[in-house]
């Protein structure tokens, strides 16, 4: 089965929007055209215990869980981007650079994947690094949907 890895901003959101917001929306529609996917939410259900606080460096430095570890984040998001097929970065109204995720980025170009990226115009990560790394930038989730499932589709 084909993947993709769910790279976007977590910093700033709850415990529920990181997981369940437009992670959960991309990966039902994406299991409609037969692909998998690989979210860096999964297996933090530590971090349930924030409730609706928001995720940040500050409250994280609380949580001894391995999986919240600096380096086990990196290891565990870098070791996804190796296994998937694309990976699709959605930073469709976040106001603040998010660093984690443009590392992500750059890992996954160099790494040679196909990055499908969402933001609307004059997003904070609109810029010439993220453009030229993405192979589609869009304004919507269908639209990169439609996308995805079309590369990862079979066929004549």
């Amino acid at each position: 089965m084909s993947k993709v890895y769910l790279s976007g901003p977590i910093t700033g959101l709850t415990y529920k929007q990181a997981r369940c917001g437009w992670r959960k929306e991309v990966a039902e529609k994406l299991a409609a055209e037969g692909v998998g996917v690989l979210s860096p939410m999964r297996h933090e259900g530590h971090l349930a215990e924030l409730s609706a606080k928001k995720i940040n460096n500050k409250n994280m430095e609380g949580i001894n869980h391995f999986f919240s570890q600096p380096k086990m984040i990196v290891a565990k998001d870098f070791l996804d981007i190796d296994m998937c097929d694309i990976v699709l970065a959605n930073f469709l109204g976040f106001k603040k650079v998010s660093q984690g995720t443009v590392a992500e980025l750059g890992y996954a170009y160099g790494r040679g994947k196909p990055i499908i990226t969402i933001m609307e115009p004059n997003n904070v990560h609109d810029s010439l690094f993220i453009k030229e790394m993405s192979d589609a930038v869009l304004d919507n989730i269908d639209d990169a949907v439609a996308v995805i499932g079309s590369l990862l589709s079979e066929g004549v």
